[in-house]
């Protein structure tokens, strides 16, 4: 029986969660979560009981800053601990926050006929140019405090001044997209593999999960693997392609991203793509449970 492994991100233990877990829920996946370490008071054996056919593995946990290595850092201790534990066909890279709108019938179907590819979604010419900055120059560990955004840009400024060029000797092109992504086990390997040049590159940049799987496949043989690979000069929220390529319906257009509720059922369950974020579940909203109800009943 082919596997797929679910590695996911998260900090709080809540429904949307648990709805999350559900819609993965399968005897052919395993998940596998990192709590950030900030999260006191996770339930875990709570969210244990929220599937029944699936092992769910906890990883070790470290502190998650937005825009950090420490995002890229979790990545990699989710793969690594997947790796070691058995082979997987895939590995789907999802967020607390994110559900499977199709059936895990239809989702390894999809996979299966695809077997091998990666799919990554990259961002556009544009946004490429400018992400060099973030690996160009040393950054403290981010978050959102303005104290430690300040810090940054004068730290920033003063590696303009003397001329600070992490590139310079990298022959490697930079380019970045979702870090929200599925591979195939042998591209999962290479990346454990490479660690340490992860590290070498990424380390103290500025939102690196952004940018190491898709440089790295793209620096590789791996290249000729990639599902969809489009790289437009203009980046472009609305290209339905940026979808297809990582098969994730993420709404940037109405949101940062938009958090999706009962309105859009229709929209979600009858598009083409596999998994989809935002979601919270609220007494107001559950259009996680509706999703959930619908995608136990399709037949593929």
């Amino acid at each position: 029986m082919e596997k797929h492994a679910y590695l996911i991100l998260c900090h709080k233990c809540d429904d949307t969660l648990q709805y999350l877990l559900k819609s993965i829920d399968d005897k052919r996946n395993d998940i596998y979560l990192h709590v950030d370490r900030k999260a006191k008071k996770f339930d875990f054996d709570k969210i244990k009981s929220s599937v029944v056919e699936s092992k769910v593995y906890f990883t070790q946990r470290i502190n998650v800053s937005w825009g950090g290595f420490s995002i890229t850092e979790a990545e990699l201790i989710l793969l690594e601990s997947a790796l070691k534990n058995q082979t997987y066909e895939y590995y789907h890279f999802l967020s607390g926050n994110d559900m499977c709108i199709k059936s895990q019938d239809y989702i390894h179907k999809f996979f299966n006929e695809n077997k091998g590819k990666i799919f990554l979604t990259f961002c556009g010419n544009d946004w490429n140019r400018n992400a060099q900055s973030r690996v160009k120059y040393f950054y403290l560990e981010q978050g959102r405090s303005h104290v430690l955004k300040v810090i940054n840009k004068i730290l920033v400024k003063t590696q303009k001044l003397v001329r600070v060029n992490r590139l310079k000797n990298l022959d490697y092109c930079i380019v970045g997209g979702s870090n929200w992504c599925s591979i195939p086990n042998d591209f999962a390997e290479y990346l454990i593999n490479n660690k340490d040049k992860i590290y070498h590159i990424f380390k103290y940049t500025f939102c690196s999960d952004e940018l190491f799987f898709h440089t790295m496949a793209y620096n590789s043989l791996y290249k000729e693997r990639i599902y969809l690979l489009k790289i437009s000069e203009f980046n472009n929220d609305k290209d339905l392609d940026m979808f297809k390529a990582n098969q994730r319906y993420i709404d940037w257009n109405r949101g940062r991203p938009y958090t999706f509720c009962e309105s859009d059922f229709n929209d979600l369950i009858n598009s083409e793509y596999c998994f989809s974020r935002k979601f919270i579940y609220t007494d107001s909203n559950k259009l996680m449970k509706q999703i959930l109800i619908r995608i136990n009943e399709a037949e593929y």
